[in-house]
């Protein structure tokens, strides 16, 4: 007989009770023939529950392969996508990077205008403060010119400056001579 669990008295009873009705009518069936009427399906009974089982068993672990597979194939998308969202985040910080060498840049090329526009401003001024003085624009006069209102040769208009003996001329950079002032 099996351990029994720690039952109560009155459910001793009941297990006592169902066995002992269980046993009477396997006696009235083996009286009449019908145990072996009774053992065939109670054997035939548990075989069909073992096939199930057994389906079951190979369902189950049919069912588990998949789940398990699911479970690599998640994890392999898991680990893509984290290299993925890796390579996003590096790229990410490249742009940011980028995005603030544009800005020194443009600060940069900002600063730099606004010192050119005020040197334009400047030179501006200056032109119009040399448009509004009164004096008249020299004009220079060329050696040969020079040389003809002297009365000397070209050669010696050049040796007489070098010398420092013409007065009231001096010469410019574009090679003509202008009156001192």
């Amino acid at each position: 007989m099996n351990p029994v669990p720690d039952l109560t008295l009155e459910e001793r009873i009941v297990q006592v009770d169902a066995k002992l009705d269980q046993l009477l009518q396997m006696h009235s069936y083996a009286e009449s023939g019908g145990a072996e009427h009774f053992l065939k399906r109670e054997n035939d009974y548990l075989h069909q529950a073992l096939e199930m089982s057994d389906r079951q068993k190979v369902l189950l672990q049919q069912e588990l392969t998949h789940y398990q597979h699911s479970v690599q194939s998640l994890e392999q998308q898991r680990q893509e996508l984290q290299t993925e969202l890796t390579q996003v985040r590096q790229i990410l910080i490249q742009q940011e990077t980028q995005i603030e060498i544009l800005r020194q840049a443009l600060t940069q090329s900002q600063d730099y205008a606004q010192e050119i526009e005020a040197q334009l401003a400047q030179v501006q001024k200056r032109k119009e403060e040399t448009e509004a003085s009164a004096k008249p624009r020299l004009e220079g006069i060329f050696p040969e010119i020079l040389a003809e209102k002297l009365g000397i040769s070209t050669a010696e208009v050049f040796q007489q400056w070098r010398a420092g003996e013409l007065q009231g001329w001096h010469l410019g950079r574009d090679q003509r001579f202008y009156p001192a002032r």
